[in-house]
């Protein structure tokens, strides 16, 4: 699965099947006759504690056992959900003929690496895998393990990753058509957002926008509050926002306050600040524009996959702990 996306709930597994949690190791140990058995008693007593040991804390000894139940109760579900991918996705891949090569694996470091070289294009590769590793939790093994899951999706899901034509038009009026730079404010109630916009309708023209910032930050639900309400670029040929805001902001002249509307989050109202004209965009920014949109749509068809593939994959809990990460997993 894909590391720059945030996993969505996955359906509860409906086949039955095992996967074994634990190898239960039998140990039989032949003593000689001319050993005494107390010293063979105190050479396993001797042994066997410092081999679960795994930390000391003020010196005092943490064994495997002691730290297993809080590591299952604190992850374990999502250690155990990786698991079943890795099992569910190298089945498919069995199953439909699959062979991932090395390169196909190294391509994938590089989406990621791509994905955050925006920061700074001459941050070293081994630091940006530091933070790729360390923002998303992944150690070597399972930053590997996830490398090779998504090269063997995006070889599954071949041409649904391809975008069709309209898409990659839609794409590009959102990135170089007519723009908006707006301040969005959502109130639980349609009172509240009514007196902001009397507030700012009684207001100077050249204050209404700090009016509208300070409201925002203070008092909107939307996420924008963290930035005062702004948005810098909304198009509106952008299907992420409801139409009910992108006809508002069309139809407010500048610095202009549109008026209060309702929406499933709450009543919104928006203060437009700039007009954005569309621009022709270069050969080269229509390439990326397309690579763009093909990362993203293939990010998408290898979510719904693996989704898919883990609901049909039967999971038996068989630890206590384990079992209640598992069943309160989100």
């Amino acid at each position: 699965m894909p590391a720059n996306h945030r996993p969505r709930p996955l359906t509860r597994p409906g086949r039955s099947a095992s996967i074994l949690l634990y190898t239960v190791l039998t140990i039989a140990a032949a003593s000689c006759a001319s050993t005494p058995v107390a010293e063979t008693r105190s050479n396993t007593a001797e042994t066997r504690p410092s081999r679960q040991i795994v930390a000391l804390i003020d010196g005092e000894p943490i064994t495997r056992e002691e730290l297993r139940t809080d590591l299952y109760e604190r992850a374990g579900a999502g250690a155990l959900t990786d698991r079943a991918l890795d099992h569910a996705i190298e089945q498919e891949a069995s199953r439909r003929g699959l062979s991932i090569t090395t390169g196909d694996v190294q391509r994938e470091e590089q989406f990621l690496l791509d994905a955050i070289n925006g920061i700074d294009d001459r941050t070293p590769r081994d630091r940006l895998l530091d933070t790729i590793r360390y923002n998303r939790g992944l150690g070597p093994q399972r930053l590997d393990r996830l490398l090779r899951r998504n090269a063997m999706l995006r070889a599954m899901i071949g041409d649904r990753g391809v975008p069709e034509d309209d898409e990659l038009e839609l794409a590009r009026r959102i990135a170089f058509g007519p723009r908006y730079r707006v301040r969005l404010f959502v109130a639980p109630d349609a009172q509240s957002a009514a007196r902001l916009r009397a507030t700012l309708e009684a207001a100077p023209a050249e204050s209404r926008r700090w009016v509208f910032a300070d409201a925002a930050s203070e008092r909107s639900l939307h996420p924008s509050s963290a930035r005062g309400g702004l948005i810098t670029d909304l198009s509106p040929d952008d299907p992420a926002y409801p139409s009910a805001i992108t006809d508002a902001v069309q139809s407010v002249e500048i610095g202009g306050v549109s008026g209060v509307w309702g929406t499933d989050a709450g009543h919104a109202l928006v203060l437009v600040e700039a007009h954005i004209p569309p621009s022709t965009p270069t050969d080269e920014q229509i390439r990326e524009i397309r690579e763009e949109l093909t990362l993203r749509k293939q990010r998408l068809e290898m979510e719904r996959l693996a989704g898919e593939l883990l609901a049909e994959t039967g999971v038996v809990v068989m630890d206590r702990s384990l079992n209640w990460s598992w069943t309160n997993r989100r």
